[in-house]
């Protein structure tokens, strides 16, 4: 039994070790990105845009002929949502050190971008389930603002939800 159960482990770190070299691989193939050059891409917003210290924050999954997924920074207006198509005219940028370009990685992100010509040219694309969450997400951090002061709202959302939009930098550094 002990023997079983040795190389149930051990087939199991196999495995785990060969997926994760499988999966490293396939992304590092599958990035078709061109980068620092001006160029002009079409590409949909895949998750809940962030806005924090006057910008926002955007994950964008690039269009052919392009592939792979990048950070854009924009001003805090207009507002994307996921599920937005944007046409963005700019330079991407590959991450400034490798430790950011291994986190990078973990989200499945290639480059940046940074105050880009950004116009959205069509919304509603992405699956209807996770465009239905972040609303109900969105209306209750309305609620929680709504209810409370900013710094309990903030403190609430970020303790429910993993939101750090409105905490302040001092709290921020003494978490």
């Amino acid at each position: 039994s002990d023997v079983l159960l040795l190389i149930v482990v051990v087939s199991g770190m196999f495995l785990g070790a060969f997926y994760y070299t499988w999966d490293e691989i396939r992304f590092r193939r599958a990035a078709r990105i061109t980068f620092d050059e001006e160029i002009i891409f079409f590409g949909s917003v895949v998750n809940d845009p962030v806005v924090r210290g006057g910008a926002q924050e955007i994950q964008i999954e690039l269009r052919k002929p392009f592939a792979g997924r990048v950070f854009l920074t924009s001003g805090v207006s207009p507002r994307y949502s996921y599920g937005d198509v944007l046409q963005v005219r700019g330079v991407i940028q590959k991450p400034f050190s490798e430790s950011y370009a291994q986190y990078l990685a973990k989200e499945r992100v290639s480059g940046l971008i940074r105050y880009a010509e950004i116009q959205k040219t069509d919304t509603g694309e992405g699956l209807w389930i996770k465009s239905a969450l972040y609303r109900v997400k969105r209306s209750v951090f309305h609620v929680f603002r709504r209810a409370l002061g900013q710094r309990e709202s903030a403190f609430l959302e970020g303790i429910m939800l993993g939101n750090r939009e409105g905490l302040t930098e001092p709290f921020r550094e003494a978490m």
